[in-house]
């Protein structure tokens, strides 16, 4: 599922940039400005029986170009990014819950978190066959055929 939302911000992203995305770190000699998503953390919250919450961040590295209004830039960028991760996805639609971002030298750090819920699978363990107190009590049955 992480790889559908991830696949989701990119899409979302690439509709309102035009600019190289990366779908993990971004290596040396990359052509900047471009953006890096990458998933930073991860977690699950146990609800009612087998269901579980899973909240997925997501951290999106935004690299500046040198041009001489260079935070003035990277401001409408994140202010862009705010609308375009808002809802993610097609079939699938996810919500943002958390957004912010932070200004650094390079550019910006996006982050971006995402909920939501899924249902385990329950692993039917049956016995095959059962002995108490010597007694053949399950599973000795003679097969009617």
């Amino acid at each position: 599922m992480t790889e559908v939302i991830k696949n989701g911000i990119v899409q979302g992203m690439k509709r309102i940039f035009d600019l190289p995305i990366y779908a993990e770190e971004v290596r040396q000699g990359a052509r900047s400005p471009c953006f890096c998503v990458t998933m930073v953390h991860m977690e699950e919250i146990r609800l009612l029986n087998l269901r579980r919450e899973r909240k997925v961040s997501f951290a999106i590295h935004y690299l500046e170009a040198d041009i001489a209004e260079k935070r003035e830039h990277t401001a409408k960028i994140m202010d862009k990014l705010y609308g375009a991760l808002c809802f993610i996805g097609e079939a699938e639609m996810f919500a943002a819950g958390d957004m912010r971002h932070e200004m650094n030298d390079e550019g910006a750090v996006f982050f971006v978190d995402y909920k939501y819920h899924v249902v385990l699978d329950e692993a039917a363990y049956l016995m095959e066959r059962l002995e108490y107190n010597g007694r053949k009590v399950v599973g000795y049955e003679e097969k009617e055929g």
